[in-house]
C-alpha cells in the first residue's frame, strides 16, 4: 500500500473524530445554560408561613450580577436568606389585589451553587416564579418533576452526537467525491489520450486517402487526355478519308463522263468498269461512308481543334 493510499485510509476516521469532538464542544458551549435555577413549590406550615427554595448554579467563570426573580408574594429584607454572601435587594409591585416582589441579586459567585430560602405569607407554585432576564443571562429554570442538569447534558450530548454524525457523513461524502473525481480525471485523461491517438490515426488515413485521390484524379486526367487524343486522331483520319472520298468521287465522275462520251460503251459497261476500279483499289470503306457522316465527323474535328486552341 502506498503512502497516499494509507493517508486516504486513515484520514477519514481521524477527521471524523476531530469533527465530532469540535462539534460536540461547540454545541455544548452554545446550548448549555450559563446559569441554572432549581425551584421548589412552597411548603405551608401550621403557623401560616410558607417556605420555598431557589438554588442558583452559576456555570460562568466570573461573578454574575443583576439576576431578577419575580415572586408572587409580598417579601421584605428578612424574608430571604442565602447560604452564600450575596447582595439581595427587594422591590415591591402591587397591581390591584395582587402583590409581587422582585428580587435583585448581585455577586453570585462563579462555579458555585447558591441556595435561597424564601419565607412568604402565602403559598405559591414554583411555576409562578419568573426570572425576568433569563434570556439575557442564558439562564434555564428547572422546576420540580422536570429535567435535571444531567438531562440537559445528556440531551446536549445526544444532539451534538447527531450533528457530529451528520458532519462525519458530509466529510466522508466530500472525501469520497474527491476520490471519485480523481478517478474520473484519470479515466478522462486515459480516454482523451486514446481519442487523440484515434484522431491522429484518422488524420493519417485521411492524408493517405487524399494522396490516393490525387493520384487517381491525375490518372483519370491522363486517361481523359489519351482518350481525347485518340478520338481526335480518329476524327483526323476520318477527315482525311473524307478528303480522299471527295477526290475519289471527283475522279470517278471524270472517268464516267469520259467513258460515257464514247458511244461504243454503254452505261452498264461504265458501271462495271468503275466496280472493277473499286475492287482493284480496295476502296469499299470510302464508298460506305455517307456524306452526312463525313460532315458530322468534320464538324467534330473542327470543334476539338478550336477547344484545344482555347485551352492552350
Amino acid at each position: 500500500m502506498s503512502n497516499k493510499s494509507l493517508l486516504f485510509a486513515v484520514l477519514p476516521p481521524v477527521v471524523s473524530s476531530l469533527f465530532i469532538l469540535v462539534m460536540t464542544s461547540v454545541y455544548l458551549s452554545i446550548s448549555l445554560p450559563h446559569i441554572a435555577a432549581y425551584l421548589t413549590d412552597t411548603i405551608e406550615f401550621e403557623t401560616g408561613s410558607s417556605y420555598s427554595s431557589i438554588q442558583i448554579s452559576n456555570y460562568n467563570k466570573s461573578v454574575t450580577d443583576n439576576v431578577l426573580i419575580q415572586v408572587p408574594s409580598s417579601l421584605d429584607a428578612h424574608s430571604v436568606k442565602s447560604d452564600k454572601p450575596l447582595s439581595i435587594k427587594i422591590s415591591q409591585l402591587t397591581s390591584g389585589t395582587n402583590t409581587a416582589s422582585t428580587l435583585i441579586i448581585d455577586a453570585v459567585p462563579p462555579r458555585q451553587l447558591v441556595t435561597l430560602m424564601i419565607k412568604s405569607p402565602r403559598a405559591y407554585r414554583a411555576s409562578d416564579v419568573v426570572f425576568l432576564n433569563s434570556h439575557e443571562l442564558k439562564l434555564v429554570v428547572i422546576e420540580p418533576a422536570k429535567e435535571s442538569p444531567l438531562d440537559l447534558v445528556g440531551r446536549a450530548l445526544i444532539i451534538g452526537y447527531v450533528i457530529a454524525v451528520i458532519g462525519t457523513l458530509a466529510i466522508s461524502g466530500i472525501l469520497s467525491y474527491r476520490t471519485s473525481r480523481k478517478e474520473f480525471r484519470k479515466f478522462y485523461h486515459r480516454h482523451r489520450i486514446s481519442q487523440e491517438k484515434q484522431i491522429e490515426k484518422l488524420d493519417s488515413q485521411k492524408k493517405e486517402l487524399d494522396s490516393q485521390r490525387e493520384i487517381l484524379e491525375k490518372q483519370i486526367g491522363d486517361y481523359q487526355r489519351i482518350a481525347r487524343w485518340n478520338i481526335k486522331y480518329r476524327l483526323t483520319l476520318l477527315k482525311r478519308i473524307e478528303d480522299f472520298s471527295k477526290e475519289l468521287s471527283y475522279w470517278r465522275m471524270v472517268i464516267r463522263q469520259l467513258l460515257l462520251a464514247n458511244e461504243d460503251i454503254t452505261k452498264g459497261q461504265v458501271k462495271k468498269i468503275l466496280a472493277e476500279i473499286t475492287s482493284v483499289l480496295k476502296t469499299y470503306t470510302v464508298e460506305a461512308i455517307s456524306e452526312e457522316k463525313l460532315k458530322v465527323l468534320s464538324s467534330l474535328v473542327q470543334e476539338m481543334e478550336e477547344s484545344d486552341s482555347k485551352g492552350t
